[in-house]
């Protein structure tokens, strides 16, 4: 391969040559001389030309590639985004359906929205923390739920936040109610995130599948409200009462709005 420099030599000769042979006159075969002369000359920078314009032709539709690659990337990016928005969308909209019926179902009821802003890092105690407070008509013992069924209750109250024991705590009690057979019995909380259904007489006859709701009973929630399903049952003839476990109704793990029943307080705050 010639370069730049050896290649403007080269064409500086031949230009020389061509000007001396056409100034002086050719005898005989002088003019087939310098076409055999010139020949490998033009060939050698028609080539070499070819050669460059093939690379800058490359270079060339390797920016435009470049280009249109990046385009495309920030477009496939852009589509992305806007589809999470829509699933996120979809979610809210779901939730805020589920919402509005639970409300039709429960007329009786007065809900306050709220979103959840905090949650115990540890097990050793389960609550969140809500961005409503007494503000907004919140107070100590109101009940706490989603459409799913119950949440807790709130602990604790301030002005703009309040803090919601969840059902899964060891320290939460909630009356309950088996939806068919109505055997009744106490719900508490365990550190696996599982409740107890405890003092269920043996006279009861419950299964696994179930459901639990709230019961009247004590007046600590209101009634009809889903605890959770009974996915085991403990049984023995030598105790005067069986026991159940259940599966909470809501997902408690992924709490993101929650409600606060506003029309009804406890009749006895614990």
């Amino acid at each position: 391969m010639f370069t730049r420099t050896g290649l403007l030599a080269i064409a500086t000769a031949a230009v020389v040559l061509a000007l001396v042979f056409i100034r002086i006159p050719l005898l005989g075969d002088a003019e087939g001389y310098a076409a055999e002369v010139l020949s490998p000359i033009e060939k050698t920078l028609g080539g070499s030309f070819g050669v460059f314009s093939g690379v800058a032709t490359t270079l060339t539709r390797a920016a435009e590639l470049r280009t249109e690659n990046e385009r495309l990337r920030a477009e496939v990016e852009s589509l992305r985004s806007a589809s999470v928005r829509i699933q996120e969308l979809e979610h809210q909209n779901g939730e805020l359906v589920a919402e509005l019926n639970y409300q039709k179902e429960h007329p009786e009821q007065r809900l306050l929205p709220a979103n959840v802003i905090a949650r115990e890092p540890t097990d050793l105690i389960h609550a969140i923390t809500i961005d409503k407070g007494n503000r907004d008509g919140v107070a100590v013992g109101m009940t706490v739920v989603t459409p799913a069924g119950l949440v807790g209750r709130v602990l604790k109250c301030g002005p703009l936040s309040a803090k919601v024991l969840l059902v899964t705590d060891s320290k939460s009690s909630v009356s309950g109610l088996v939806v068919i057979g109505r055997a009744q019995g106490m719900i508490y909380g365990r550190r696996q995130r599982q409740l107890t259904m405890r003092y269920i007489d043996q006279l009861d006859k419950i299964e696994v599948g179930q459901w639990v709701v709230t019961s009247s009973m004590g007046g600590g929630f209101p009634p009809g409200i889903p605890v959770g399903k009974i996915v085991f049952v403990r049984q023995r003839d030598v105790e005067p009462f069986q026991e159940a476990t259940l599966e909470p109704a809501v997902d408690l793990a992924k709490l993101e709005t929650v409600q606060v029943v506003t029309s009804f307080l406890p009749a006895q705050v614990p």
